[in-house]
């Protein structure tokens, strides 16, 4: 699996279900056909694939007509990501269709700088549980300035990051984060929704 840099015109297939929800759109130039988000929950590998031969007779397509399948590659749920992965490596293999991942921190950090119009840098995080998180901080074009990077928002570590931050918008699966982080300085916050529609023009003016 390779990291997407050219997508051309045409159809792809935007697959996201490494957080509390799996979500799929299909989209073109930027703009999305159909989507659908639900809940990530035990055994919905099955209704999963379902979800998304519907979603391709929604776009009256089929999957022979898409140019790339992209798939969050993570951090976050193993359920949820072997899930996603597996299932569209099987039909990217099927169809022979290109298969390519992205960072799962830096496509909810775009999604915040998409959503605020924030010129700072974004600080994502994603719940690791015990007061842990995944977390990556990235330029509001989307460069990672650091990601994937294992911290406990107890430790003086992730205080020192925040600090030498600048400008800081922050974004999280768990907001409880964000009210901790602010109690020693002040800083924007994006409430982290379940909507996928943003990841089209993301990764369209990504990959062009």
């Amino acid at each position: 699996m390779q990291n997407f840099n050219i997508l051309g015109s045409g159809y792809y297939l935007i697959v996201d279900t490494a957080l509390a929800y799996n979500a799929a759109c299909i989209a073109c130039e930027g703009k999305v056909l159909a989507s659908f988000v639900e809940e990530n929950t035990s055994g919905q590998s099955g209704r999963y694939m379902f979800k998304l031969q519907e979603l391709f007779q929604q776009s009256n397509l089929t999957a022979s007509e898409l140019i790339a399948i992209c798939v969050s590659m993570g951090p976050g749920s193993y359920t949820g990501l072997r899930i996603g992965m597996s299932s569209m490596k099987g039909l990217a293999f099927a169809d022979k269709i290109p298969l390519y991942g992205f960072s799962t921190l830096q496509s909810i950090a775009m999604k915040a700088v998409y959503a605020t119009k924030h010129g700072g840098n974004t600080l994502a995080l994603i719940d690791a549980r015990r007061m842990n998180a995944y977390a990556g901080l990235f330029e509001n074009t989307g460069k990672p300035l650091w990601n994937n990077r294992f911290v406990s928002l107890q430790s003086e570590e992730i205080l020192e990051l925040v600090n030498q931050s600048g400008n800081l918008l922050i974004t999280s699966d768990n907001p409880d984060f964000c009210d901790l982080i602010k109690n020693f300085r002040e800083t924007e916050y994006y409430n982290l929704t379940s909507d996928i529609s943003y990841l089209g023009n993301i990764i369209y003016e990504s990959g062009t």
